[in-house]
C-alpha cells in the first residue's frame, strides 16, 4: 500500500505540474506573447507573397483578405499595380529562406506583428522582406503591409518598370495645384476656386451650389489635413486634360477623390474642370447610398 501511495503520489504531482505548464502556455497564447514571438508567421506569409506574385486575380485576393487598415489607405488598383511591379522586377516568389527579426506590439487598433525575413524569389533572388499583420476582433492574423527591398543589381530593371507608366502620369504642376485646392477649402477660399476654375466647371455649377458641395464634404468628413496617395493619374495625348484618383485624408474619415484638369484655349494654365469626394458609405444612414460630389 505503502508503495502504490507513493506511486500515485507522483502521478499527481506530474499531473498537476503538466496542468500548471498547459494554462502558462494558454495564457501566453492568449496574450500574444511567447508564441506569437516565436511563431514567424512563415505560412501566412508565404502564402500572401505567393498571391502577389501570381498575377491580377492572386494580387486582388491578397488585397482583399487584407487588413481593413490596408484596404483603407490603399485602393485596389494601387496594390494590384505594385504586386505586378514586385514581380516584373523579382520574379514568382518561391520560399522565405530564414526569420530574421520578429515583433510584437499592442497598439490602438488591436495586436500587431511585424516579420523580416530572406526572401527567395525567381531566377534565384534572394532579399530582405518585411510583413507585418494585424490581429481582428475574430482572432485572425491579417495583411497591415509588406515591403520587398529590391537588390541595387536590378536597379535598372526597375527604371525600366517605371518609365513603361509615365505616360499615363499626369504632371507634378497638377498634382501641386489639386493639394492646394484642398488646402484652400480648409482655409475657406471656396469663392476663389471656383473663379479660378474652368468655363466648363462654372457653368455647369453655380458658385452657390459648389459651397454647398464644400460645406456637405465638412460636415461629413471634417477639415482636409492631407493626400496620402495618388492612385491613378491620366494624362490625354494632346496634354490639355489631367485626371487625378487619390486617397485623401479627413479630419473624421478616409476616402477618395477624383478630379480633372483642363488647359483652356489660349492658356497655358491648368484650370479645375471636375471635383468630386466621396462621403463613405460607413459615415451615411443605413441604407442611404453615399452622393457623389459635383
Amino acid at each position: 500500500m505503502g508503495e502504490a501511495g507513493a506511486s500515485a503520489r507522483r502521478w499527481l504531482k506530474r499531473l498537476v505540474t503538466l496542468l500548471i505548464l498547459v494554462g502558462i502556455g494558454l495564457l501566453l497564447a492568449k496574450n500574444g506573447g511567447y508564441f506569437e514571438e516565436h511563431y514567424g508567421f512563415q505560412k501566412e506569409s508565404a502564402h500572401i507573397l505567393r498571391l502577389l506574385t501570381s498575377g491580377t486575380e492572386g494580387a486582388k485576393e491578397a488585397y482583399e483578405g487584407s487588413s481593413i487598415l490596408l484596404r483603407e489607405s490603399r485602393l485596389l488598383s494601387s496594390d494590384v499595380d505594385k504586386a505586378e511591379r514586385l514581380t516584373k522586377t523579382l520574379g514568382a516568389f518561391q520560399k522565405i529562406e530564414s526569420v530574421e527579426e520578429i515583433e510584437v506590439h499592442n497598439s490602438i487598433h488591436g495586436k500587431t506583428a511585424r516579420i523580416v525575413y530572406e526572401l527567395r524569389f525567381g531566377n534565384g533572388i534572394v532579399t530582405p522582406g518585411e510583413l507585418s499583420f494585424l490581429r481582428g476582433g475574430d482572432g485572425k492574423w491579417r495583411l497591415l503591409g509588406y515591403d520587398i527591398r529590391v537588390p541595387m543589381m536590378l536597379r535598372s530593371r526597375v527604371l525600366l518598370i517605371n518609365s513603361e507608366t509615365k505616360r499615363i502620369v499626369a504632371p507634378a504642376k497638377v498634382r501641386r495645384l489639386l493639394v492646394t485646392i484642398l488646402e484652400d477649402t480648409v482655409r475657406g477660399l471656396g469663392d476663389k476656386i471656383y473663379e479660378e476654375a474652368s468655363p466648363p466647371f462654372r457653368e455647369s455649377s453655380s458658385k452657390v451650389q459648389f459651397q454647398k458641395t464644400l460645406a456637405g464634404i465638412d460636415e461629413e468628413l471634417g477639415a482636409f489635413e492631407h493626400v496620402l496617395e495618388f492612385t491613378k493619374s491620366d494624362h490625354n495625348a494632346g496634354k490639355t486634360r489631367a485626371k487625378l484618383t487619390a486617397i485623401l485624408q479627413y479630419e473624421n474619415a478616409r476616402t477618395t477623390g477624383t478630379f480633372e484638369f483642363i488647359k483652356v484655349e489660349n492658356e497655358q494654365e491648368w484650370r479645375l474642370l471636375r471635383f468630386k469626394v466621396t462621403i463613405p458609405a460607413p459615415l451615411l444612414p443605413a441604407q442611404a447610398q453615399p452622393p457623389s460630389r459635383q
